[in-house]
């Protein structure tokens, strides 16, 4: 029989190879000549290159202008002077990172249901509409509400632009005030949204098509984000009220506030363990060891890092006086190697703190490539992380230029690095997270401790008064008496000085969370097999086209005929687990079967390239014990052994009789002995 499988399938066309029944048994291989018409099925999507270019322009320039969210960075000084209302600034970052939160996970499902189209232009909508509020906006209520809305459309944008958003903004609201540094991204996001409704097209699988409306919907976790939406907002508003409405910590509000943030957090953790069948946050995956700890070492990191972003720009201002565009400036280190006219540096520190942070994700990745190892690398960047925080809590009147501009190159640099060594997709609801509390917190800490500072130095008639002007109107400080500029200036240092602490502690309990991690060893080609890069690009080409040979084999029969309860195909790997008495072993087969079934039809069929075999032997070796089927035709399941006793009670002579000593036998069995 396996001899007229194989002399039959090589006389049949090459075409018709991948696309007919499978042998039989597990050692019938096709020995036809290759054609060059084996290939793998045409891809869903296929784009001519000047699609791709205007594709890329547009997506590109949203990605641009959703990340530009930390021009607010630079603004907070202007904008809650503007308004009379610096001691509620912090809102204006908390709102659109919080509605970022939230709705970014939702994207994912929403491009299911609206298509990549769709949502991507619900996405640019959103943010458009928050945006151009801003910039129109009359009151620090409204803006508050229109960055909300932003970052709504924020969650499905985000990337680029987050390092030149800083400097950006303090340029232009030197140049032409604050409000146009909302309104000139109007004109790229017209443009964004053009070339997106022009030019992407992309048709989602066919699986995904085919489902209903309502089928699409049961997959998307609302009442997981309205309760994790409830947990973090009523915990931020409870710091809020304590600190801009200064009201005591037993003032029912308070209570009520984070009572109701205690209970909808419980409400999410039972919403995504019991009832969402899509969850946010599957609790499964955050239970184990590493993910656990990667995910709160994001958590901390993202509350160190934000809180960082929107205060150090504050020290400039409130205490050194600093222009807004000069402010913007020092946060350059912190982002991207952005050229600034830094006329107090000479060219060794400005070329130095464009350099460090630009190559902090990039030396973060070389490394990891290179030694194949991420967790030492992690704890270093955590560590260079708590070094810059303990630097900036330094800082003083004396401070130097030099320290002013190279304190926070560590910090930037570490982030980059721990942020891509602990890369996978569930950090990113905790970095979130972590970036609405790092802002909220920090700006909760911030206006606490300014308020007792500026009680202390500033007694007598008047004083309510003046220290209302200045916690609400911080660009006042440079029009005041000396010596009340002097104690206004000095009160801000001390109370930035706690919040760089608080920054340091988070510092210190990403590090802390880190050290849990496990050593996962990741590829080594350069290092393991010393290749040149021709070398190392060759076996790109044969992995990615082993890859594309499996996937069109899995496709196109196995997982068919494995599924068909009537092949004898699908019978026998059935009865080979399901003999199996330990059940990891019957998990592992079934879980593994199709795959496996692949990479042997692979390996085993000579007409293949001898390196693509290769490859496909190296992958059949790496499955382990619990992946591989044991064969029950001739021997025990649970010995090995020569069977004596055949069909469904296949166990061998010996093992029979052990069972039948220590009275382990029953049923059928035991009438048979």
């Amino acid at each position: 029989m396996p001899d007229a499988v194989s002399s039959s399938s090589s006389s049949a066309p090459e075409s018709q190879r991948l696309l007919s029944k499978p042998p039989p048994s597990y050692h019938s291989v096709d020995d036809g000549p290759v054609s060059e018409q084996d290939s793998p099925p045409p891809l869903l999507n296929n784009f001519s290159k000047s699609d791709t270019v205007w594709i890329l322009a547009g997506l590109w320039s949203a990605v641009f202008l959703g990340a530009l969210g930390t021009v607010v960075a630079t603004l907070l000084t202007p904008i809650g002077s503007d308004f009379n209302k610096s001691n509620q600034a912090s809102y204006i970052g908390t709102s659109y990172l919080l509605s970022l939160c939230c709705f970014t996970p939702l994207y994912g499902r929403m491009s299911d249901i609206l298509g990549r189209k769709g949502a991507m232009l619900t996405a640019l909508f959103l943010f458009g509409t928050g945006t151009l509020l801003c910039g129109f906006c009359p009151s620090m209520k409204t803006l508050i509400m229109a960055r909300t809305l932003a970052g709504m459309g924020g969650g499905g944008l985000y990337g680029l632009g987050a390092g030149i958003g800083g400097p950006l903004g303090g340029w232009v609201n030197d140049k032409f005030g604050w409000r146009s540094a909302f309104l000139f991204q109007a004109p790229l996001l017209i443009v964004s949204a053009v070339l997106v409704a022009w030019k992407v097209n992309i048709r989602l699988p066919s699986e995904v098509e085919s489902q209903s409306l309502h089928e699409k919907l049961r997959r998307v976790d609302a009442l997981g984000s309205a309760t994790l939406v409830g947990t973090v907002g009523t915990l931020l508003l409870g710091f809020s009220l304590k600190t801009t409405e200064e009201i005591p910590w037993s003032h029912p509000s308070i209570v009520s506030l984070f009572s109701a943030s205690a209970v909808c957090c419980v409400s999410f953790v039972l919403v995504e363990k019991y009832w969402a069948p899509f969850p946010v946050m599957p609790l499964g995956l955050i239970t184990r060891r590493t993910p656990l700890a990667v995910s709160v070492a994001n958590l901390f990191a993202s509350m160190a890092a934000f809180s960082m972003i929107y205060n150090v720009p504050l020290y400039f201002s409130a205490v050194r006086l600093y222009s807004a565009a000069n402010t913007g400036s020092h946060l350059l280190p912190h982002s991207v190697s952005t050229r600034p006219c830094l006329a107090e540096l000479d060219i060794l520190s400005r070329d130095f703190a464009q350099i460090a942070i630009s190559f902090g994700s990039v030396f973060a990745g070389w490394a990891m490539r290179r030694t194949g190892k991420l967790y030492v690398l992690t704890l270093v960047a955590s560590a260079a992380s708590i070094f810059a925080n303990i630097l900036v809590i330094l800082w003083d009147e004396k401070t130097s230029q030099w320290h002013l501009w190279l304190d926070i190159v560590p910090h930037g640099f570490g982030m980059a690095s721990f942020i891509t060594t602990t890369l996978i997709a569930i950090t990113y609801l905790f970095r979130t997270t972590g970036q609405v509390l790092g802002v909220s917190l920090s700006g909760a800490i911030l206006q606490a401790v300014l308020v007792q500072k500026l009680r202390e130095r500033i007694q007598g008639p008047g004083s309510a008064e003046l220290i209302h002007q200045i916690q609400h109107a911080t660009d006042s400080i440079g029009h005041l008496d000396p010596v009340t500029r002097k104690a206004a200036v000095d009160s801000y240092a001390d109370a930035l000085r706690v919040v760089f602490i608080f920054q340091a502690a988070m510092s210190f309990l990403a590090f802390l969370s880190s050290i849990p991690i496990q050593e996962s060893p990741l590829p080594e080609l350069t290092k393991r097999t010393g290749m040149p890069g021709e070398a190392e690009k060759q076996m790109d080409v044969v992995g990615s086209k082993l890859g594309q040979i499996v996937t069109a084999v899995t496709d196109n029969f196995l997982s068919a005929v494995m599924s068909s309860a009537g092949g004898s195909y699908a019978v026998n790997a059935m009865r080979n687990a399901r003999v199996m008495r330990d059940v990891k072993a019957r998990k592992g087969v079934l879980a593994n079967e199709v795959t496996r079934r692949a990479y042997l039809y692979v390996a085993r069929n000579t007409t293949l390239p001898a390196q693509v075999r290769h490859q496909a032997q190296l992958q059949l070796n790496s499955f382990d014990k619990y992946s591989r089927p044991t064969t029950v035709k001739n021997r025990c399941a649970e010995t090995g052994r020569g069977r004596g006793i055949i069909g469904e009670f296949a166990l061998c002579r010996h093992q029979f009789r052990l069972q039948a000593l220590h009275g382990q036998l029953n049923g059928v069995r035991k009438a048979m002995w």
